[in-house]
């Protein structure tokens, strides 16, 4: 949308001599205040009702060159002395004589506003002298000072003839746009001065009447003659009532320009909202973004919006408050989301959150509800140059929302305030509607995230429970060993424990954080031995080793959300881990300060680069972990993020290709003679050229030990070996180092 005028801008012409336009199908000028027809027509109106010549000079506030347009009215022509229409239609000289004339006196008036007093228009007449006196020689052109009223307005004598000008300014905003020039007036008290002003002229420029004036027709009778004088003379009373009549008729007519200017400007701004209602939906529905409740992006787009608003309506600057986030449905403050600046000189005095209850004090009527909204409402804030805009939404209080917006001045304001008002009333009922089917979608949302946390929680829960099952319902339980029967005890206290910590801490990953409580945690004896018990059946189906160095190191943390970590980490790393491999668990301070880092690290497929950030995503699963583990869920990496962030931490993930085949598998096809005589000479020679290369690159392990690449990869306490159907299937499937580090 591309505007061509802001209201900002000031008004230059006190009527427009051609059409501009905002574009081509709407017709707004804000550079004029009326049309070159509205203003003749007004113009004939007041030389009708004194019947004497008038003229209207126009020139730009901002413009210093005197190259100004002069209006006259067609009664003007019909109306002027005889002497004076034989003097302008006789040649240039004289046309250009009193054009000059006339503009000589309206300079005086450039550049002055309503404020300025008197001194200032008589330093300007003294500075002229040498134009008034000298160059006439005519001590009654000098210009005098009156007043009417609270107008000052000036009073000459025609050069020539002699016969009394008189010079109003008008006035728009203040400022001086243009002058009313009355012409021709014959005073009773002015007849000899009359009579005295044409013989000086005559004297002074002899070539003037008999050259410049001979081919006028009937130059006697038209009064050209200096024994000629009209019967129209005009007593003091009545000059002074033609006086005051022109300044009514001036106070009329500022009025008419204040209100036309003011429809225009309303015109304009409901032009501009319109329009820029009609962009923001535009953005909002080619947003993408936005089907993820993305509320950054929605704010983005309200940004655009008041930027918009407050560039071509000339405002200060504009404010909206709302909630920052989505996911919630009540908040008790709402946040500066979208802020504009005309000039940048607001942006620290604006309050960057705003108490709901302070304004909901501030209304004297209840709030709305979300099956029946209404439009919100001003607030009165007792500030001259500022408005404010409230739609409170009772149920879905963070759909909320608060718009300010502030003026340069009163008389902005005062021209715009109502239009102004009911844009930004519009605006911000939308902008709750909008947001309380985005908070609604939200929760639909947060409730299949619900539904997908417990079916993430359950599914780990399921291979316990099943193993609990096939042996308590085995018709030969009193036939199977103690030591058995100890183990189902075991499987069946892992789960009910799982089933106590889902219970306990489900909450947590439902946005209902509370603030960490604090403690010295011992990370192994607490949590991870815990752990490792209540894993141990899907460890050992696996075939693999949880390795890690037993000490007695302390976190300082809230224990929840430790746990919540440790098992996340565990149990996605046993849930990847290539089946036959060794899972590391280590703890230790972060570069000798009081950082503590615990890393959990398996040997599993690649993670692509692109996806090493993704991966941390709510419900986000690469290909290959779809592939290899179909039932997971992409919650518990997110979780992991999640609780890190409440605790103030950070959470790290790096891939490192270790071997171009699944290292278990090649271990296991090495201690295969039935495979090994049925491969391919130049696979079999490629896949033992890699084993070696394995078995003599050493690496040192947590332990501090140096031992070769396969002993660092393959288990040992749990190691089974696969069927060859296995290994022929996996046996390609690169190996790498998949390693998470959480930073306390």
């Amino acid at each position: 949308m591309d505007m061509i005028h802001s209201l900002r801008d000031e008004v230059e012409y006190l009527f427009s001599l051609q059409k501009q336009t905002i574009e081509p199908s709407v017709e707004i000028d804000l550079k004029s205040i009326i049309s070159f027809d509205s203003a003749i027509t007004h113009l004939e109106d007041i030389c009708t009702i004194i019947c004497l010549p008038t003229s209207i000079i126009q020139f730009r506030i901002d413009e210093k060159s005197n190259n100004w347009e002069l209006m006259d009215s067609r009664f003007s022509t019909l109306m002027s002395r005889p002497s004076c229409s034989a003097i302008r239609k006789s040649g240039k000289f004289g046309l250009k004589l009193c054009y000059q004339c006339a503009i000589d006196h309206a300079s005086l008036f450039h550049g002055m506003s309503s404020i300025d007093s008197p001194t200032l228009l008589q330093n300007r007449i003294n500075d002229m002298k040498f134009i008034y006196t000298e160059k006439h020689h005519n001590p009654c052109y000098m210009p005098i000072i009156n007043q009417v009223e609270e107008r000052s307005y000036i009073t000459y004598n025609c050069p020539i003839i002699g016969y009394r000008e008189l010079v109003f300014p008008i006035y728009f905003e203040n400022n001086v746009i243009a002058v009313l020039v009355a012409c021709q007036m014959k005073l009773e008290q002015e007849i000899n001065m009359i009579q005295q002003s044409k013989e000086l002229f005559n004297e002074n420029n002899s070539n003037f009447y008999y050259n410049t004036l001979s081919m006028a027709e009937d130059r006697i009778d038209m009064g050209i003659n200096n024994n000629h004088v009209w019967d129209d003379n005009l007593s003091q009373q009545e000059y002074e009532m033609l006086v005051k009549t022109l300044n009514r008729w001036l106070c009329d007519f500022e009025k008419f320009l204040a209100y036309e200017m003011r429809k225009k400007r309303e015109e304009y701004v409901n032009l501009i909202f319109n329009k820029t209602l009609t962009s923001f939906y535009e953005d909002i529905r080619k947003n993408t973004d936005l089907s993820k409740n993305n509320h950054m992006v929605f704010w983005n787009c309200v940004h655009s919006y008041i930027e918009r608003i407050v560039r071509y309506c000339g405002l200060q600057y504009m404010a909206v408050y709302g909630a920052g986030s989505m996911g919630k449905k009540s908040v008790e403050t709402l946040d500066l989301v979208a802020f504009y600046d005309n000039e940048d000189r607001c942006y620290t005095s604006v309050k960057k959150s705003i108490s709901i209850d302070l304004l909901n004090q501030s209304v004297d009527r209840p709030t709305d509800s979300v099956q029946t909204p209404e439009l919100g409402f001003a607030i009165d804030i007792n500030d001259d140059i500022t408005i404010a805009i409230y739609q409170p939404m009772k149920d879905v209080s963070s759909a909320s929302i608060l718009i300010i917006a502030g003026f340069f001045d009163s008389v902005q304001k005062s021209d715009i305030n109502d239009l102004l008002l009911s844009g930004l009333i519009n605006f911000s009922t939308v902008l709750s509607l909008q947001l309380t089917a985005f908070i609604e979608n939200a929760t639909q949302l947060q409730l299949q995230r619900t539904l997908r946390l417990y079916k993430h929680e359950i599914s780990n829960l399921t291979a316990s429970i099943s193993h609990a099952i096939d042996y308590l319902g085995n018709p030969r339980l009193k036939e199977i060993p103690a030591s058995k029967l100890q183990d189902v005890y075991k499987d069946a206290l892992s789960t009910l424990s799982m089933f106590q910590f889902m219970s306990n801490n489900i909450n947590i990953l439902l946005d209902n954080t509370s603030i960490p409580k604090r403690e010295y945690v011992s990370i192994y004896q607490g949590l991870i031995y815990k752990w490792e018990n209540i894993l141990r059946v899907d460890v050992s189906d696996k075939a693999c080793d949880i390795v890690y160095m037993k000490s007695w190191t302390l976190i300082y943390t809230d224990i929840r959300y430790l746990e919540l970590v440790i098992y996340n980490l565990l149990s996605n790393a046993v849930k990847y881990a290539y089946d036959g491999t060794k899972i590391y668990i280590h703890c230790s301070n972060k570069n000798d300060s009081d950082r503590q880092v615990l890393s959990v690290t398996n040997f599993s497929f690649a993670i692509p680069d692109n996806d090493l950030n993704l991966i941390f995503d709510f419900g986000y699963r690469t290909n290959e972990a779809i592939l290899h583990f179909p039932e997971g869920s992409g919650i518990g990496l997110w979780i992991i993020r999640k609780v890190m962030g409440i605790l103030g931490g950070e959470v790290r993930l790096s891939s490192l290709r270790v071997s171009d085949y699944n290292i278990p598998m090649m271990h296991a096809l090495m201690s295969n003679g039935e495979l090994l005589k049925n491969l391919e000479i130049q696979k079999l020679n490629e896949v033992q050229n890699e084993y070696l290369r394995l078995k003599n690159e050493n690496c040192i392990n947590i332990f501090g030990d140096t031992v070769d690449l396969i002993s660092w990869v393959i288990s040992e306490y749990h190691w089974k070996d696969p069927s060859s159907k296995k290994i022929l299937a996996e046996l390609y499937n690169p190996t790498y180092l998949i390693s998470f580090e959480v930073i306390f």
